[in-house]
């Protein structure tokens, strides 16, 4: 990463996860990031957007905590275990990231589904999902031949790290995202990788608390992984 890096920082926003709060994030954007680089940066309390890098410095808070799986560990719950068998019919394939029109048709019926926004254009989908200075692959969920569910990770040298997942609305009844997380744990391990990086946590949060159910896990604290329960 031989360019030159700016930090900037957003204004402060009202939290989209714990009400009355404020959320503040500092980012920089870069177009290559070498090998290892991003895994120290996940160290750091970073993410990644398309080829934007940020992290949460909220004045009066810190409940976003990054987690990840020891993936040769993990143990899906009952409740998993049931997602999995559920879509034991579920085909799965990994493909390069990149832009393909029936993945950008899935992304925005499932953006009006469960976010109401109606309005996703083509080229904010490749800044966010096409766009990346890494290694990123896209897992592809069909069933009965039809495309039910996509996903992005990025390959690193410790692990893959969820990017974003999208499944059709019509399929919401299936727990694709359940089923998701417990594949790409599980290509982790095939792959030989040790970890797998699930992004922030918000205990409390009904959108992020979820990621607490998937354990054993590790939650960065100071910089450090520290095992959770």
């Amino acid at each position: 990463m031989n360019e030159t890096l700016t930090l900037h920082e957003t204004p402060g926003d009202e939290c989209p996860y714990l009400p009355g709060r404020v959320w503040k994030t500092e980012f920089f954007t870069v177009a290559a990031c070498p090998e290892g680089v991003y895994e120290f940066l996940l160290a750091q309390g970073f993410r990644r957007s398309g080829l934007i890098f940020y992290r949460n410095i909220c004045p009066d808070c810190e409940e976003c905590r990054q987690i990840r799986i020891p993936v040769s560990r993990f143990a899906p719950t009952r409740s998993q275990a049931r997602a999995v068998r559920k879509n034991r019919d579920v085909q799965v394939s990994i493909a390069p990231a990149g832009f393909r029109k029936d993945v950008f048709a899935l992304y925005r019926r499932y953006s009006a589904f469960k976010h109401e926004k109606d309005t996703e254009d083509e080229k904010s989908f490749r800044r966010f999902l096409c766009d990346s200075p890494l290694d990123t692959r896209m897992t592809l969920y069909r069933i009965d031949g039809a495309l039910a569910a996509a996903g992005w990770v990025d390959v690193l040298p410790g692990g893959l790290s969820s990017v974003y997942f999208a499944f059709e609305p019509d399929f919401a009844r299936r727990s694709l995202g359940v089923f998701s997380v417990v594949k790409e744990i599980e290509l982790a391990k095939d792959m030989g990788l040790p970890f797998y990086y699930l992004g922030f946590v918000v205990d409390g949060s009904p959108k992020m608390g979820y990621k607490a159910a998937y354990c054993p896990q590790q939650r960065l604290y100071g910089g450090v992984w520290c095992n959770w329960p």
